[in-house]
């Protein structure tokens, strides 16, 4: 990746806060539905944030299209 390196760390991290912030705003209403305790909200938003979001966020990251550099240096 090479001089890419921080531009990608942003994009991942810009990626991973848009998805929770969209999923936090558009879940709500469903989320409240279902439970309206304490509990239920925060395992329903740790299982996505813990287990779903890295995925779509390295999915979606992929398809940015940054240069991976392989074990001798060279750029694929």
């Amino acid at each position: 990746m090479g001089k890419d390196t921080f531009k990608y760390l942003g994009v991942c991290m810009g990626i991973y806060l848009a998805l929770a912030a969209i999923e936090f705003f558009l879940l709500r209403p469903l989320v409240d539905f279902f439970g309206t305790g304490v509990y239920t909200p925060l395992i329903v938003y740790l299982i996505i944030l813990v287990l779903v979001d890295p995925i779509l966020t390295r999915m979606i990251s992929d398809l940015m299209g940054f240069k991976e550099l392989n074990k001798d240096g060279d750029l694929q």
